[in-house]
């Protein structure tokens, strides 16, 4: 862990007693489940991810409310002669199995409209869900109010209380709604939001947080500014009031493959969303990611989770989180973490760096430099994020060498030059490195190489799709630190190790 005897390429320099004033907050808070059927029905672990999933806090519903025959909750979701028979079962049974988990909450987003809902209801090519608008704005408003009252009887109001809401998923995206002209599309969504706010309102109360989700990182079939501008200074399509209330704006965000890089970057996407909502005196609200990451493997086909099961994830995952606290960004909502369901799996390279990285939640950032010289490749981007708990003084570390390269794994000789603050002569090192020797996906690629693909899906897929016996490659997922009591020099502690590209390494530096 400690040494000079290796050409340092990279050199990190961290200085433990600058303060910017900036707390690092929960950039993994959230969990999305585009079928709550397929995990969260049914008998589950109820202390899992208590032990499993410390960091996360919230578990995204996707179409929670309906939009499909399967979906739509009534006694008979084909009976259009009957409006009101509600069957809302399923959705209290999966809200259960969320909220027996004590450590994290429902985020329930308003589906598709109930297919009986609309007289002509077309069914989206792309997701199976009815893309047309209520023909009876108050039935679906009646329906929306039942479902939360539901909830209220089954989990109290004060519980629900807690609970955030969104309506629809990119809600400018003509696969999800589409009521003819953009500018029928637009104001028919306008009527779907206020409508629903409302409906919510009705049974919890004014301060619910809610908000919505657009492509943005894609073209629209309109623009997702007149949302905004709707929401702050619009005429209410529900009430006749001004405005509808709105807390958060979360965005779409998709690289192409691991190789290729979208051309509307994270940042961007938000950016356009938040110089909106500023411009319209909307101030405050919080900013999101709701799906995304990686829409493509190497071979062109989707990935199940949107997430690589190969090392290089992890840096892009430390990437992704380095510039969500560079940019005010609040969260990215994860699709998953494991090689199967939410609750069933080996832990992937993007739940170790989730995980390492929430140590880190609720310390100061401090200032933190790096400078490179011969590195074997001019786009190998070394970066560093390094913060401090200002209460015990302890320094926290996340480093990577970053390169749009999926299976690029050249070694960097790194070192590390951290000024810790006190008078100690010796701290101890905990170190996680998360890398070839902590991902059994790799050696689990070899093998899937020779196996013929016939699923659609990427091999590359983190959520792995080709026969697989997870108790083979237990052994190898597991990330194991390392500790070490080294010594300062002029109270300057020096590190040293081989990091590979794509791979992350986490420290946490205490005094003895």
């Amino acid at each position: 862990m400690k040494g000079q005897n290796l050409k340092t390429q990279v050199v990190f320099t961290v200085d433990g007693n600058s303060t910017t004033g900036k707390t690092i907050t929960n950039k993994v808070a959230m969990m999305n489940q585009w079928d709550y059927a397929r995990a969260f029905l049914g008998e589950q672990d109820k202390t899992f991810f208590a032990k499993q999933f410390p960091f996360v806090e919230y578990i995204q519903f996707m179409t929670a409310t309906g939009g499909s025959l399967s979906r739509d909750l009534f006694l008979d979701p084909r009976d259009r002669s009957v409006t009101d028979d509600y069957n809302f079962s399923r959705l209290i049974e999966a809200c259960r199995n969320v909220v027996e988990q004590g450590s994290v909450k429902p985020f329930l987003k308003t589906g598709a409209v109930p297919v009986k809902y609309s007289a002509s209801a077309p069914i989206s090519a792309d997701f199976g869900v009815n893309l047309q608008k209520p023909d009876d704005y108050r039935v679906y408003h009646r329906y929306i109010a039942a479902a939360a009252k539901a909830l209220v009887d089954a989990f109290g109001l004060d519980e629900v209380r807690t609970w955030k809401w969104g309506v629809l998923t990119e809600y400018e995206n003509k696969s999800w709604f589409d009521c003819g002209s953009p500018e029928e599309t637009a104001e028919a969504y306008f009527c779907l939001y206020d409508y629903t706010v409302d409906a919510l309102e009705s049974v919890l109360g004014e301060d619910i947080f809610i908000g919505a989700h657009s492509m943005t990182c894609s073209e629209g079939l309109w623009d997702e500014r007149l949302f905004i501008r709707h929401c702050a200074e619009g005429v209410n399509r529900c009430t006749g009031k001004r405005g509808t209330r709105l807390c958060y704006l979360a965005s779409s965000f998709y690289d192409i493959t691991p190789n290729q890089a979208a051309e509307t970057t994270l940042t961007d996407s938000i950016d356009i969303l938040r110089s909106c909502a500023e411009e319209c005196g909307l101030h405050g609200l919080r900013y999101g990611v709701d799906e995304g990451r990686i829409l493509n493997g190497c071979d062109n086909l989707p990935l199940t989770s949107r997430i690589t099961g190969h090392t290089s994830q992890a840096a892009y995952d430390a990437m992704t989180i380095k510039t969500m606290i560079d940019h005010d960004i609040d969260y990215f909502c994860a699709w998953n973490y494991l090689t199967g369901d939410a609750f069933h799996g080996l832990k992937t390279v993007s739940y170790h760096t989730a995980d390492c990285f929430s140590r880190m939640i609720s310390t100061e950032l401090i200032r933190a430099d790096a400078e490179s010289s011969g590195l074997p490749r001019a786009d190998i981007r070394p970066e560093i994020v390094a913060s401090r708990d200002t209460a015990t003084g302890k320094i926290f570390i996340m480093a990577y060498h970053f390169v749009r390269d999926m299976l690029y794994d050249e070694k960097i000789s790194t070192g590390f030059d951290v000024a810790v603050p006190g008078n100690a002569d010796e701290v101890r090192v905990t170190r996680w490195l998360v890398d070839d020797t902590a991902n059994f996906f790799e050696k689990w690629y070899e093998e899937a190489k020779k196996l013929p693909n016939t699923t659609g899906w990427s091999v590359d897929s983190a959520g792995i799709i080709l026969p697989f016996r997870a108790e083979d490659y237990e052994p190898y997922s597991h990330l194991v630190p390392t500790e070490e009591i080294c010594t300062l020099t002029d109270r300057v502690l020096h590190l040293n190790l081989n990091l590979q590209c794509g791979g992350v390494v986490f420290y946490t530096i205490e005094t003895v």
